[in-house]
């Protein structure tokens, strides 16, 4: 199959020195809208923008620019983060996390160890851990007498995706095979008399309990990260928070480093509800031989990377990449280690040469600046994904990527709007000064492919100051960069999407 993708892709998509081939003549006459070089020169954006928009019926490209610059493809990264996970793991493929005993059962008391187990689900939340309580609390057993384990060792303890990211985004938790609400925490505060009242709970849709795994102090002193402070306390998570930061009343999440001991701290509290008493949670490795209580599986595959596309969860997309390098035998010392196991499976996906500088990514998710892409790369990779399916379990129905990518539009008030009806689905990724967009577009009359980077290099290297979330500029910089990718998509339409 990928043999047939590198004949129809021919040389130039293939092959990184080639030229690029002269677009196929419309099978119809375009109407007068600038095409793509035009829109690209002259839109009023800093830095560099590649593109390549290709027909996925003929096999042809039909406009590119820049086609081998290296940019940071963000988080359309995990585009082909997706494509690696269905294929290694299956569509149907689940994650599965356990409680299980070490010894035996008396009077109510476990005279031996409980064991929570990691199986890699970055969906786990609270729910699902007050579903295990309760089958724990069905067992019998009202009281541990050893140790309660948390057992996250299936992955590397990673503390954060990015070391270059602020340290209070909620988008740069940690990641583990023993995952909790994304590996975040939810803090509430509102001025009383005095000071502050402070809620931090481990929130989830239904359930979102108070939760001591992390404690936020206020504090008036200048501190280091700005607004916000982390320290690691021992068995704790400490935040500082600057005073004349909050003002009246405010909630934002935080991102958890020590993601087991908070699964653990959360479940030992459900648990007590139910009648159970546990110890403190500790780090530990569950033994080959044990008894498994109970299971909570995850949704499948399916439908985690659907999410997982439409609300860019960086740590979801770091798990499956995790789940999918594990499954190949390969176990990843860390995020990098397991993004190069990623990057040599896509090469050999489309055909490229291993090592190729156009697929050069660091993690799963694009939650780094030091990833590079070319939209060459990341065009072959839709296209091959495009010629072939992702089996289900049990005889069901092969999903696609295409299905799986969220929906966008490119209507825009005082904008002409496309000629011909459309489907556009894609992936969407933005850093700061960076800004990418890589999809499919299906009309009456054409299936597209395509990739659009844009990225500010040097501003990006002048604000290189992890506590600033969003440097002066970077808004409007963006807005820039996603009109132009609208006026891209307005075009290709108008031009290609017509009856054939």
């Amino acid at each position: 199959m990928i043999r047939a993708l590198v004949v129809t892709f021919g040389a130039m998509m293939l092959m990184a020195a080639a030229p690029l081939q002269a677009p196929a003549p419309p099978s119809k006459p375009l109407i007068p809208v600038p095409d793509a070089a035009y829109l690209v020169g002259n839109a009023p954006l800093s830095g560099d923008t590649a593109y390549l928009v290709f027909d996925l019926d003929t096999g042809q490209p039909l406009e590119a620019g820049n086609l081998d610059l290296p940019l940071p493809p963000a988080s359309a990264a995990k585009a082909p983060t997706a494509i690696f996970a269905l294929d290694r793991l299956g569509a149907g493929y689940r994650f599965e996390t356990r409680l299980s005993t070490v010894g035996q059962i008396v009077g109510g008391v476990l005279k031996g160890d409980l064991i929570l187990q990691g199986g890699g689900d970055p969906e786990l939340d609270s729910v699902g851990l007050d579903t295990l309580a309760n089958d724990l609390g069905l067992s019998g057993i009202r009281q541990v007498d050893g140790r309660f384990l948390v057992d996250e060792s299936l992955y590397p303890p990673i503390e954060r995706i990015d070391d270059t990211q602020p340290e209070v985004a909620s988008y740069n938790p940690a990641v583990s095979a023993l995952s909790l609400n994304f590996n975040r925490v939810f803090l509430e505060w509102r001025r009383a008399s005095g000071g502050y009242n402070v809620r931090v709970e481990a929130r989830a849709t239904d359930l979102s309990p108070l939760t001591s795994a992390a404690v936020v102090e206020v504090v008036d002193e200048t501190i280091s990260g700005g607004a916000f402070d982390y320290v690691d306390a021992s068995r704790v998570e400490l935040w500082r928070v600057r005073r004349s930061a909050l003002g009246k009343r405010g909630n934002r999440f935080l991102p958890v480093r020590r993601p087991a001991l908070y699964a653990g701290q959360v479940f030992r509290d459900l648990a007590r509800d139910r009648g159970v008493r546990l110890p403190r949670p500790e780090i530990g490795a569950a033994p080959t031989i044990s008894n498994v209580l109970a299971r909570k599986e995850s949704r499948s595959l399916t439908e985690i990377t659907r999410d997982m596309l439409k609300y860019s969860t960086n740590l979801t997309a770091e798990a499956l990449g995790l789940a999918a390098t594990r499954s190949g035998g390969n176990a990843a010392s860390n995020l990098a280690a397991s993004a190069g196991a990623m990057n040599a499976w896509t090469s050999a996906f489309v055909g490229a040469v291993p090592g190729d500088p156009g697929l050069a990514l660091v993690n799963h998710s694009g939650l780094s600046g030091n990833s590079r892409m070319t939209v060459r790369r990341m065009v072959e990779v839709l296209a091959a994904a495009d010629l072939r399916g992702f089996p289900a379990l049990n005889g069901g129905q092969a999903t696609t990527l295409f299905a799986l990518m969220k929906q966008i539009g490119v209507e825009v008030k005082d904008k002409p709007s496309p000629r011909y009806p459309y489907v556009i689905r894609a992936k969407t990724g933005t850093l700061n000064f960076t800004s990418a967009l890589a999809g499919y577009i299906q009309t009456e009359g054409c299936r597209l492919a395509f990739a659009i980077f844009s990225a500010d290099l040097a501003k990006r290297a002048a604000y290189n100051d992890p506590s600033i979330e969003r440097p002066r500029g970077s808004r409007t910089w963006g807005a820039v960069a996603r009109n132009l990718q609208r006026e891209l998509l307005r075009s290709w339409i108008n031009r290609y999407g017509g009856p054939r």
